[in-house]
């Protein structure tokens, strides 16, 4: 195993190559960029989704406003038109954010896909926080300091989690 699959900067030189006790969990086949498509569409959802209903919600209110400001005795045209405005109303609130729900996505498979891939980073987190608390309970106790100090000195490495 190397420094890299385990989320450190190389430091052989110094400090003995790790060992794993365990193999790390495998990472499930999915998409490389399931993630970014998954955050996408619930982002854009979130912005589709309120506007229709505050766009339904005002066709409504526009809809009470013509039959409060219908004349009582008069004519049907007043009754209609608020009555088609209350219904384009409901039908813009909740109808077309469900059909822009389906149709924007996540399907169901992605969200499959993107939970299995939480639970394997969750499980890996898991992994690399056990192997690391092994390999410094392996070392010696004059090397714990200056590994300390040679991990917090060093910049951060990319993780291999992204990778397929």
């Amino acid at each position: 195993m190397t420094w890299t699959e385990l989320d450190w900067p190389d430091l052989s030189p110094h400090f003995p190559e790790p060992q794993p006790a365990t193999l790390p969990p495998p990472r499930p086949e999915v998409p490389a960029r399931v993630a970014e498509r998954v955050h996408r569409a619930e982002v854009t959802r979130g912005i589709v989704v309120p506007l229709c209903v505050l766009a339904g919600a005002g066709l409504v209110c526009a809809g009470l406003a013509v039959y409060r400001g219908a004349p009582s005795g008069g004519g049907a045209r007043a009754p209609l038109a608020a009555l088609l405005l209350l219904l384009a109303g409901i039908v813009v609130a909740f109808a077309v954010p469900a059909l822009a729900t389906l149709r924007i996505g996540p399907t169901w498979e992605q969200r499959q896909q993107h939970w299995r891939l939480q639970q394997w980073e969750l499980e890996r987190r898991a992994w690399l926080a056990r192997e690391q608390a092994i390999y410094i309970a392996a070392l010696p106790s004059y090397l714990r300091e200056p590994f300390h100090r040679a991990l917090t000195s060093s910049p951060p490495i990319e993780s291999g989690e992204a990778a397929p």
